[in-house]
């Protein structure tokens, strides 16, 4: 049996970063992303960073999960609808899917590299990154 889903109301506040939000039946989705953010104290940037290809975790594949037992299922819908109220989401990202209908597949992918440097020392060559208020 086909099933319909109805859905009242639904709020997202923020899609980004390839996420998914999706109305109606489709047959497979596969978002993607990749992020390298880099954030020190002194913006200082290198041509090279910023390169994919150059990364280690963007070349190697995340592994499939193998399912090697058999599972039957069995399913009884004694209602063709699907009823939801309301559907209320502050922020999707990262290759994460929405979708109010039907699917057969779903595969997603999201890696990041963070690089965080900041400075520990000789904060008097740099002024503008103390703090104005002082402590007592």
């Amino acid at each position: 049996m086909r099933r319909t889903s109805v859905v009242e109301r639904i709020k997202v506040i923020s899609v980004t970063r390839s996420a998914i939000f999706q109305i109606g039946d489709s047959v497979n989705l596969k978002p993607r992303s990749l992020v390298y953010a880099v954030q020190r104290g002194v913006p200082v940037y290198f041509p090279y960073e910023g390169d994919f290809a150059q990364q280690e975790l963007f070349k190697e594949p995340i592994p499939k999960l193998v399912v090697k037992e058999d599972v039957k299922t069995t399913f009884i819908n004694e209602n063709p609808n699907i009823y939801v109220d309301s559907i209320r989401i502050l922020g999707m990202g990262g290759s994460s899917v929405l979708q109010v209908g039907s699917n057969c597949e779903i595969d997603t992918e999201s890696k990041v590299i963070n690089i965080r440097q900041f400075i520990k020392e000789d904060l008097e060559s740099h002024a503008y990154m103390i703090p104005t208020s002082k402590k007592v």
